[in-house]
C-alpha cells in the first residue's frame, strides 16, 4: 500500500503531512525530508509562506481575495500533481481530502 501525503496549507505548520489510512494518525515533515527536487521544495516552501503571510492577525483570518484565493488554491493543486510525480507511485498525494491521481481502472484483456 503506498505512504499517503497530503499537501494542504494552514498556519504555520509544515503544508505536507504523511498519514496512515484515512490520515488519522499523521506526521507533519518538512518538504525537504522528502526525496524532492530543490526546485519544488522551494516552490512548496514559499506557497506555505504565501499562506503564512496572508493572515491578518489583528482580526484572526485569511486577507486574500475570493479571487487571490482561487488563484492560491490552484497553484496548491499543482504543487500536489508535481508533487505526486516527483514521488512516484509508493506514495499516494492528496491535496487537501482530494487524491491528485485518478484510481487504476481494472482492465480485463
Amino acid at each position: 500500500m503506498p505512504q499517503l501525503v497530503r499537501l494542504q496549507a494552514d498556519y504555520f505548520i509544515e503544508p505536507i503531512f504523511l498519514g496512515a489510512e484515512d490520515f488519522n494518525d499523521t506526521d507533519y515533515v518538512n518538504a525537504s525530508d522528502l526525496p524532492l527536487s530543490p526546485e519544488l521544495t522551494r516552490d512548496i516552501d514559499a506557497w506555505a509562506q504565501e499562506f503564512d503571510d496572508s493572515l491578518d492577525r489583528s482580526i484572526g483570518r485569511n486577507r486574500m481575495t475570493q479571487q487571490e484565493l482561487a488563484s492560491f488554491e490552484a497553484r496548491g493543486l499543482a504543487l500536489a500533481r508535481r508533487l505526486q510525480a516527483e514521488l512516484g507511485s509508493e506514495y499516494e498525494v492528496y491535496y487537501e481530502n482530494q487524491p491528485v491521481r485518478e484510481p487504476a481502472v481494472a482492465t480485463n484483456g
